[in-house]
């Protein structure tokens, strides 16, 4: 009924007068189902009234259940329909998110927040993606050189298109998780939250073993072939647990230090020489060259070079989405602060946009 009310009040507005004089035979029929609730309501509690003051109990509490249920139904048909009302009205007559919000607010919906999230950085991540490639590309020519291999044996630009694709893939998907779902970050004040990160981790890795299985799908063995790839599978794991760390590591929404970003991208260059290191050890015959002679420059330049990668990483993406977050943030509070009266009717046009939006 309050609602009904804060409904009936708009309809004083001026900026509200030309969607209730479209609106006014739906607003007709609101009144008279609303009218028609009041009277079926009221009908009810007089008997019931009566039936109690009789102290028939039994006989009581078996009507009264199901008036209960029907008065319950009753209320949510009705809030339901002026809700919807109410959300057609405000889309159609406040000229920006502010200003809806502070109606809402007003009407009696006290928890109406905006809802401008962090947006997914995909032209952040293309740039990343091209860096990426034109650095493997290279890296791969050099190093195989190095490693003995002839060029008939590396085909540098699709394993440098495959290692970049499964790189930015994963890092794409652990930024969308981070801003998307609320388990893989914390609040500020509470203490890192490691499982949800190892969870993020272990989604990356699984996205990469899917696409790494997709590229061998028409292969002899696309199993035992894509089991080539585990050392990458592997990598994604750690660089994406410890970006999602990285990404998480300043909850606050304000500007953080400097030197914060010089050291997550340390971090992810450690993480990732500890991989290779595991990779170097464990997994030695995954590797497209022998690695059981390799003199000790040669480890440590295949060691840097996909540290190199991470590091690139750790310095950026993290910094990519604090700023998102920032500036999210900066939106909503401006969408909260209370807002002027507009002094302009709303453009027709954005009317038929909003009734899309309802539908």
């Amino acid at each position: 009924m309050k609602l009904y009310d804060r409904v009936h009040k708009l309809a004083g507005q001026p900026r509200y007068g030309r969607f209730f004089a479209e609106a006014d035979q739906e607003l007709t029929d609101i009144d008279r189902q609303a009218a028609e609730f009041l009277r079926r309501s009221a009908a009810s509690l007089t008997i019931a009234e009566r039936l109690h003051a009789l102290d028939e109990e039994v006989a009581y509490e078996e009507l009264m259940h199901e008036r209960r249920e029907a008065f319950a139904q009753g209320c949510r048909d009705i809030f339901r329909m002026l809700a919807l009302f109410l959300a057609r009205a405000v889309l159609r007559s406040e000229t920006s998110e502010k200003e809806i919000v502070s109606r809402l607010r007003e009407t009696g919906f006290a928890a109406a927040e905006p809802m401008n999230l962090p947006p997914f950085p995909i032209n952040s991540l293309t740039v990343l993606t091209l860096g990426v490639f034109v650095y493997l590309a290279l890296a791969i020519l050099f190093l195989g050189g190095l490693m003995g291999m002839r060029p008939d044996q590396m085909d540098g630009l699709m394993v440098a298109a495959k290692v970049a694709l499964v790189r930015v893939v994963t890092i794409g998907v652990t930024v969308w998780l981070m801003q998307r779902h609320a388990f893989f970050r914390r609040a500020p004040g509470d203490p890192p939250v490691f499982f949800a990160y190892v969870i993020n981790g272990v989604i990356a890795a699984a996205v990469a073993a899917s696409i790494c299985l997709s590229l061998h799908v028409g292969d002899a063995e696309p199993l035992a072939d894509a089991g080539k790839d585990l050392p990458m599978i592997l990598l994604s794991f750690l660089l994406c647990t410890a970006v999602a760390l990285c990404c998480d590591d300043w909850p606050q929404d304000t500007k953080p230090p400097a030197w914060l970003r010089f050291a997550e991208a340390a971090g992810c260059a450690l993480v990732m020489v500890l991989g290779m290191g595991m990779v170097y050890f464990y997994l030695g015959d995954k590797l497209p060259f022998p690695t059981d002679d390799l003199p000790g420059w040669k480890i440590a330049l295949l060691i840097g070079f996909p540290s190199a990668i991470a590091l690139v990483i750790g310095g950026f993406v993290p910094h990519i989405y604090r700023s998102a977050r920032r500036a999210a943030t900066a939106r909503r509070n401006e969408a909260s602060r209370p807002s002027m009266p507009a002094s302009r009717d709303p453009l027709p046009a954005r009317g038929v946009a909003a009734e899309k939006i309802m539908a």
